[in-house]
């Protein structure tokens, strides 16, 4: 999300941006005129290139508003998001040299702790993976020492690694879950290809029993 644009070379005039409702904030409940503002809002995104980084900011914004009782304020996110995407799509038409909103990076904190905890999403530079090859930088770093934001392939990756890192049990469910299935799925998509020898699927048991945590018997 590094990506710099400079000068009106997108679709739409600043009149034209404002006219579909870029700079005014939309609720997304179910409501008939605010839903019929926000699907013309929606294609004005994706017109623009910038509903993928759209969604990513407001999934983002989702693990900050989170109240006490666990309810999650969809609404206050979904608003934070587009002030954020609306500003930059009329800067951009002004031909101000301006970057794509980053992810916000909420790690949760413990209760005893000052809050969410978060970090400059400046460290962070996207890089062009799978998502099958996160999941494998997720498998080999959950244990590596003095790793940066900037080693990571996505914030979401980085995001998930502490999540996990700090609590047993889904990393427990990652080892013995998700992570077989991205075994299978590279499995069937190369034809079997781990199945030459058994060598490297052996390897890879040996590895995933020496990660998972040592469960004590009662």
């Amino acid at each position: 999300m590094n990506e710099k644009f400079t000068g009106n070379k997108f679709k739409y005039t600043e009149g034209e941006l404002r006219a579909r409702h870029v700079g005014d904030c939309i609720s997304t409940r179910d409501n008939p005129v605010e839903t019929a503002k926000w699907r013309l809002k929606k294609a004005t995104y994706t017109n623009e290139g910038v509903w993928v980084h759209f969604t990513g900011l407001r999934n983002s914004f989702s693990g900050l508003f989170v109240q006490a009782n666990g309810f999650v304020c969809q609404d206050v996110a979904q608003k934070c998001s587009q002030i954020m995407m609306d500003a930059f799509l009329i800067r951009r038409t002004k031909g101000e040299t301006v970057s794509i909103p980053k992810q916000v990076v909420p790690i949760n904190a413990a209760p005893d702790e000052k809050g969410v905890s978060l970090i400059d999403g400046s460290g962070f530079t996207e890089k062009d993976v799978s998502e099958n090859e996160k999941l494998r930088w997720l498998f080999e770093n959950m244990q590596v020492d003095g790793l940066k934001p900037e080693d990571s392939p996505s914030p979401g990756a980085w995001a998930l690694l502490q999540e996990l890192r700090n609590n047993d049990e889904q990393r427990r469910d990652f080892y013995k879950t998700l992570w077989p299935k991205l075994l299978t799925k590279e499995d069937t998509e190369s034809g079997g290809k781990l199945q030459d020898d058994g060598k490297e699927t052996i390897e890879l048991i040996k590895r995933l029993q020496a990660a998972l945590p040592v469960e004590s018997e009662e």
